[in-house]
């Protein structure tokens, strides 16, 4: 959840002596976007981006640093400093050396409105107070506490998913982790006033810098790429961007162009990077990106979700049959897990049901007690009754506007319509915002709805949030006594979790699930059903 500024540190295919015990020197210097010390900063080593750090160090007063490590293999080396979130870089060791690095890291990309801005608390549970915009132009957040001390940083007030230290702060706390610096805040007589002072805040002035020297070409170069597919990923609530035909162009010459293994190794997960979330990538370059980088190169741990989507774009599934296992065998754990999970969902998103069975057993043999196991054995349940092609269940929705308007199957007088079980806090959900929004614009007068339903326990936090970018101007329930899990619905729909979905035609017919109307999917369906709008594109 906190954002972490990374450098991995690469083994790569060549180098062979994994573990053995040498001693890398790495040391720099860490300034601010202003070009000026941090007030404080600090380093960390970790092994992978998900394990936990084996070094750690604070940067003196000017911002110098100096970490060193005794064995090769993979290592993230974290940057983090006050007022400053997450960065990364790429760095290649395949033999013991110095490596100098100095840091210019950035300032967040603030969004212009903060009203979605949202307190959240390392020792207080959960999101705990919204920011309210005061006379001033200063934003407030008020809640009570228990606590002698609230530790706090704030999140949805960036462009990107970071989360920032407050302007009010009368001490900081470094994250056990090593990631983040918490703003610290005292309660008076068991209230907590949180001010955030936007004039206070750092302007972004660019990306992040990482300069390993004039004479250090290969790193520079390395880097240069890996920034490239660092600045492109989406924020919160953004579908990726599509690539124009020069922006691949460019890529693919690069490609042909480069003479060094390891660089060309790069580029072409570059170019998956920049291809595949949009479904644009070629077939025959990405099986020649899967056999350049080969299944258990370390670049997949960069982009380790491209593993399944590239072996589906290169329209040769049965060459590629192996592949995913073969990957799984070299990523940390963690990865390992994240990739697992992912072929399952993907397998049943496709139809493709012994596929996801077989890696839930893998899965349940490895991870027995993984939340994925559960909820993959109920997903698999061939028992269900709320499926494609049943009807959907006879439901009774409190309205969230008004507990006393009631939501039936028969009070929605639509065409289509969408059931969307959602929250402010499920980042998936919110990720599915915008075709949401696309889809009821261009559908909605041939005949769709959409009927949210939040499982959020505050009224206050929903409200605000449809102030915001998001106002969602559809139908809206909620449980009325403002429930986090509702068992009722839970089982009458078979939830398992959200985001959950379902798409209903006027004969109260399940037409499709999550799974069929992820992204764009949901307008395909509507203009094979409704038509197309009368503003689509020819």
């Amino acid at each position: 959840m906190f954002a972490t500024a990374l450098v991995c540190v690469f083994l790569v295919d060549f180098v062979k002596a994994q573990g053995q015990k040498v001693k890398t020197e790495i040391s720099g210097k860490i300034i601010g976007s202003d070009g000026k010390p941090i007030l404080r900063a600090t380093v960390i080593i970790s092994p992978s981006p998900n394990d936990k750090s084996i070094a750690m160090t604070e940067t003196d007063q000017v911002g110098n640093f100096s970490l060193s490590i005794n064995k090769t293999g993979l290592f993230v080396l974290g940057f983090v400093g006050i007022n400053h979130p997450y960065e990364s870089a790429v760095l290649i060791i395949d033999k013991p050396r110095k490596v100098k690095l100095n840091v210019r890291l950035a300032a967040a990309p603030y969004r212009d409105d903060f009203s979605e801005g949202t307190v959240v608390s390392e020792n207080v549970r959960g999101a705990i107070g919204l920011l309210k915009k005061q006379p001033d132009g200063t934003y407030l957040a008020e809640f009570e506490s228990k606590e002698k001390s609230v530790e706090y940083v704030i999140s949805k007030i960036s462009k990107k998913r970071q989360t920032i230290n407050g302007t009010q702060a009368e001490n900081y706390k470094l994250h056990e982790s090593g990631t983040i610096y918490f703003s610290i805040a005292t309660p008076v007589d068991g209230k907590v006033r949180i001010i955030l002072d936007p004039t206070k805040l750092l302007p972004y002035t660019g990306p992040a810098n990482f300069n390993f020297g004039e004479s250090n070409l290969f790193d520079n170069k390395l880097n240069a790429t890996y920034r490239e597919m660092e600045e492109r990923l989406p924020g919160p609530q953004q579908a990726p961007a599509t690539p124009t035909l020069e922006e691949i162009a460019k890529v693919t010459n690069r490609i042909a162009k480069e003479k060094n293994p390891v660089l060309k190794k790069m580029l072409w997960l570059d170019y998956l990077d920049l291809t595949l979330p949009t479904g644009k990538a070629d077939a025959l370059l990405t099986a020649q990106a899967l056999d350049s980088l080969t299944p258990k190169s370390p670049f997949w741990v960069l982009r380790y979700n491209l593993i399944t989507k590239a072996i589906t774009a290169t329209n040769q599934p049965n060459k590629y049959s192996d592949y995913t296992n073969l990957a799984l065998e070299s990523l940390p754990e963690q990865i390992k897990i994240g990739v697992m999970a992912q072929v399952f969902w993907e397998a049943m998103q496709n139809k493709q049901y012994e596929l996801a069975e077989a890696y839930l057993l893998k899965f349940a043999k490895e991870y027995p007690n993984h939340p994925l196991v559960k909820a993959g054995r109920a997903t698999l349940d061939t028992n269900k009754t709320v499926v494609v092609g049943k009807t959907i269940p006879a439901f009774t929705f409190h309205s969230f506007d008004d507990p006393n308007v009631i939501y039936t199957p028969a009070i929605i007088k639509a065409k289509v319509y969408l059931i969307d079980f959602w929250a402010t806090w499920c980042h998936p959900c919110l990720d599915q915002m915008p075709y949401l929004h696309q889809a009821y614009q261009k559908f909605h007068d041939k005949g769709f709805e959409i009927l949210s339903y939040s499982l959020d326990t505050n009224h206050e936090v929903v409200k605000q949030f449809r102030k915001g970018r998001n106002p969602m101007p559809w139908l809206h329930a909620i449980d009325p006594q403002l429930r986090e899990k509702n068992e009722e619905v839970y089982k009458q729909f078979e939830l398992i979790g959200i985001p959950a979905a379902f798409l209903v035609g006027a004969d109260g017919k399940i037409l499709a699930t999550r799974f069929d109307i992820d992204g764009d999917n949901l307008e395909k369906i509507l203009a094979k059903i409704l038509g197309k709008p009368e503003n689509a594109k020819p």
